[in-house]
């Protein structure tokens, strides 16, 4: 039977939220014993509603609502709403045209729509180019040096073909048989360049055009050239054309784009590229507008796109296998336009650098749909940016890999992460670096050895209806303001929220539970009167040493827990003023290591089935402020309190509070707090 959550507005409205636990009888005979007694302990006759466990001397429900204990025993969060759990990972439905990898989370184009198409069993290829001024035959076996281009006499050599083109032809297309051809520089033998010129192939296996040199240099101003179904197997270095269109080749040298134009275009679609040592695509000058699709990308060093060009640039539907590789899919230049990018629906595999390294486009940015896998780098990486999306992007890694973290942001504004999924080992699923203006929407970030989400020196940012689990932490937040809603943080090998010198945190109506540390941790906090610090509607559920932790920040800097359940906290080891101390309390508000007190204001809280004490206030300096709050039975501290804290509202049946050398102050309006009425009951708590 799950605890029963109540919708946000519902939840901050509330003083005590209502949940499905002990009736009235059975909190007061947790509480008091059943000879009357002051020991809150086990009670060997306490018997449990359906769906809740004895624990800690109360009845507790075994996982907030749609949670499982998972093999450690510890609560873990469900995947988000219409995700699906796939191998043990979270992840949303393939996208239509995309087709899951090996049954997995992951996506991918599908292998048809990747690479050159198929040969054809003609001996010549002029689809799309049958109306062309002019059509030269090129035969490697057939031909002859006195053939006169046409089909049934076709040329030997390319050079022939080049050498017979009209004066006056404005489109002309070469078709080449299967057969090799050695060029040496595919231009000279041109003293006008066509407007259009096509040399088409037959088949990428089966067409190879070579040359004794490693360079060909192709410049001509105001032409358009396109290349089919073909090898091309040296480096070849476009300058000034109008427009470039490569098609359906093997292509086994770089190719080297470069123009100071501003209406060019660039189309290089359905290719496959091997060139181990250099670059397979580089986009240099002018301002063309670029699709690259359906692409195979084998083994490229350095990056297999590396664009400086301030283009529109669409890198869409393609495959990227670096092996072991240290080449990038992507890796982008300081730009002077103002032009977008877009890199959507690739599947990118291995690579040891930043698989998409965005750095200093100057555009709007999106990618979009993209699966990354074995990548031993950063999956994507954004420097200076100042318009970014990311979305519905998969990553998941192999063992042994050594990313700093899947998704890292520098030095950026306006960013968007939403709809995705990183599973590890990475170190850390998200990290944001010197940014502001983020928001992350969403996502499941699961087995990353260090945080799940990791956030430093970031202004402004917003974290929502996102999972945190099965990480080294779920969320740290370090000389930040972030806002978490509607987020699951949970499970986890360490603290859930860890907010460490830090200007400013909110966490509204979520819930924190199963960590194997501290719940929720405001420590040496930062930032003035201004700052916010704030726990609001949320569940602090089954997490280790202590729920919701205050530890230094001096009175400017006010925690305040508003609203919330802090239950069945374990015992555990955490690091206090004093050192180590095995402890299980629901709440702590202490002095830090740095002698500064902490100040804390709690309003609304239900606090029970803690293994120690509801709330423990210790450290001169320390204040509190405490208005409606319920401590019920069964935290629970059996021995005798230090400064026991009586008389107070707060404190149902006066259990499980104490105060050392610390200053606290407790509302004395007994209309604005709850507290036990055995006569009629009390109409605020759920009877059941």
């Amino acid at each position: 039977m799950a605890i029963l959550v109540l919708l946000a507005e519902q939840r901050r409205a509330a003083i005590v939220r209502a949940m499905p636990m002990l009736t009235l009888a059975a909190l007061i005979a947790a509480a008091i014993g059943c000879d009357g007694g002051a020991d809150n302990g086990a009670d060997a006759g306490l018997e449990c509603p359906d769906g809740s466990v004895e624990q800690y001397g109360a009845c507790l429900f075994d996982c907030p609502m749609g949670w499982q204990r998972n093999a450690d025993g510890f609560c873990a969060p469900p995947c988000l709403q219409g995700w699906e759990e796939i191998d043990g990972a979270c992840a949303l439905p393939c996208p239509d045209g995309l087709e899951p990898v090996d049954g997995g989370p992951l996506c991918r184009p599908p292998e048809s729509e990747v690479g050159p198409r198929p040969c054809i069993d003609e001996p010549y290829d002029i689809e799309g180019s049958e109306d062309a001024d002019q059509i030269i035959f090129v035969n490697a076996a057939t031909g002859s040096a006195g053939g006169d281009g046409s089909e049934g006499d076709p040329f030997q050599t390319i050079e022939q073909a080049f050498g017979a083109i009209e004066p006056g032809a404005v489109e002309v297309a070469i078709a080449l048989s299967a057969g090799e051809y050695v060029v040496d520089d595919w231009m000279t033998p041109l003293l006008v360049l066509p407007e259009s010129l096509h040399v088409l192939g037959v088949c990428a296996d089966e067409t190879i055009v070579a040359g004794p040199v490693s360079m060909w240099e192709i410049e001509q101003a105001a032409a358009a050239l396109d290349l089919a179904r073909m090898t091309i197997s040296c480096q070849i270095n476009f300058s000034e054309l109008l427009s470039l269109r490569v098609r359906d080749c093997l292509v086994n040298g770089l190719l080297n784009w470069w123009t100071s134009g501003t209406e060019e275009s660039v189309v290089v679609e359905r290719n496959n590229f091997e060139v181990p040592d250099d670059f397979c695509l580089a986009l240099y000058g002018g301002d063309p507008v670029v699709q690259v699709t359906g692409n195979l990308f084998g083994a490229c060093q350095g990056a297999a796109i590396d664009a400086a060009a301030a283009a529109d640039l669409l890198v869409e539907g393609n495959w990227f296998v670096a092996g072991d590789q240290p080449a990038a899919a992507l890796a982008t230049h300081e730009t002077s336009a103002n032009r977008p990018l877009v890199f959507s629906r690739n599947w990118v595999v291995g690579g040891s650098t930043s698989a998409v390294n965005l750095s200093q486009w100057t555009g709007p940015v999106e990618v979009a749909e993209v699966s990354f896998s074995e990548i031993t780098g950063v999956a994507i990486y954004g420097q200076y940016l100042e318009n970014a999306t990311v979305r519905g992007v998969r990553v998941s890694t192999t063992q042994g890999s050594s990313s700093t973290a899947a998704i890292l942001f520098t030095d950026s504004v306006d960013v968007a992460i939403e709809e995705c999924a990183v599973v590890g080992p990475v170190q850390q699923g998200i990290r944001l670096l010197d940014s502001s203006s983020v928001e992350i929407v969403s996502v499941h970030l699961q087995s990353c050895e260090q945080q799940g989400l990791y956030v430093s020196g970031s202004a402004e940012t917003i974290i929502d209806n996102s999972v945190l689990r099965d990480n080294g932490a779920g969320l740290y937040v370090t000389e930040s303001t972030v806002q978490v809603t509607n987020t699951s943080i949970g499970a986890n090998d360490g603290v859930g929220v860890k907010a460490m010198e830090t200007e400013g945190l909110t966490v509204d109506s979520s819930v924190v539970a199963g960590n194997a540390s501290t719940g929720i941790d405001f420590t040496f906090l930062q930032g003035d009167e201004t700052s916010t610090f704030a726990v609001t509607g949320c569940d602090v559920y089954d997490n280790t040493g202590l729920g919701v932790l205050v530890r230094s920040g001096g009175p400017a800097r006010e925690v305040v827990l508003t609203g919330n359940r802090i239950v069945g906290t374990r015992p555990g080891v955490v690091q206090n003023a004093q050192g180590q101390g095995s402890v299980g309390d629901g709440i702590a508000v202490l002095t830090g290591t740095d002698g500064i007190g902490s100040h804390a204001v709690l309003q609304g809280n239900t606090v029970y089935g803690n293994s120690r004490l509801g709330i423990l206030l210790h450290g001169t300096g320390t204040t509190c402020e405490a208005n409606g709050n319920v401590f019920l039975a069964g935290n629970g501290y059996s021995g005798e309190l230090s400064s026991l804290v009586s008389g107070s509202p707060d404190f149902l049946y006066q259990q499980g509070a104490t105060v050392t050398g610390s200053d606290l102050s407790w509302s004395q309006q007994p209309s604005e707090d709850i507290y036990a009425n055995p006569g009629g009951g009390d109409p605020r708590l759920p009877s059941y």
